[in-house]
């Protein structure tokens, strides 16, 4: 129970007064805000690292972003064993590539992409560092070779996310639609006579 305690401690020390000590941890976590769950995560892995369990603080970032992706838009995500995209609609093939920016240079570098024929289109974010969204948008494949940056030994190409490619043509600014996805995922709650409450999560925005 101590250590319980404790856990609810950090909880009111990252994230404010949210919990109580007669609380249990599970349930405060469920009523969480999806940025506050993140936010508490990232200070976690952070610390992690720092002890040097855990070689990167970046795991999250893939899956967040193939989450978010597939939320806002209705993509079918692919199995982990598909290499050449990620994502499915419509019979379009989407390749999701994500990236934390703590603001140093190379941040922009996205990882490496094996197939530009294997997709139709680069669906990219780009997080700051407790993942709230920077910029995201779909980007054709046709302008990833032409951009990016051949590698023969690894034979990839290296491409870099900047702000200016919003402007090229075929380039979908779609940060308003994720950072909306990320607000409507917030608990809701119905209050019984009982003051006990029912948690729900909002459907899927088409």
């Amino acid at each position: 129970m101590k250590r319980f305690g404790f856990f609810l401690a950090c909880l009111v020390a990252c994230l404010g007064p949210v919990a109580a000590e007669d609380s249990d941890p599970e349930e405060q976590l469920r009523i969480l805000a999806l940025a506050e769950l993140i936010e508490l995560r990232v200070r976690i892995d952070d610390e992690l690292h720092r002890r040097g369990v855990m070689r990167s603080a970046n795991q999250l970032t893939g899956e967040l972003a193939e989450f978010l992706y597939s939320q806002a838009f209705g993509w079918d995500l692919s199995r982990n064993s598909q290499k050449s995209h990620d994502a499915l609609h419509d019979g379009v093939r989407y390749q999701i590539k994500a990236r934390r920016d703590y603001g140093q240079n190379g941040a922009r570098q996205l990882s490496a992409i094996r197939n530009p024929e294997g997709f139709d289109f680069l669906a990219v974010v780009i997080f700051d560092r407790f993942y709230r969204i920077r910029i995201a948008a779909i980007v054709p494949a046709a302008l990833i070779v032409s951009r990016a940056h051949y590698v023969g030994y690894t034979n990839s190409y290296r491409f870099h996310f900047t702000d200016e490619m919003l402007r090229l043509p075929g380039v979908v600014d779609v940060t308003a639609s994720l950072r909306g996805r990320v607000a409507i995922l917030v608990p809701r709650f119905s209050f019984s006579k009982t003051s006990e409450f029912n948690l729900a999560m909002p459907t899927r925005v088409s």
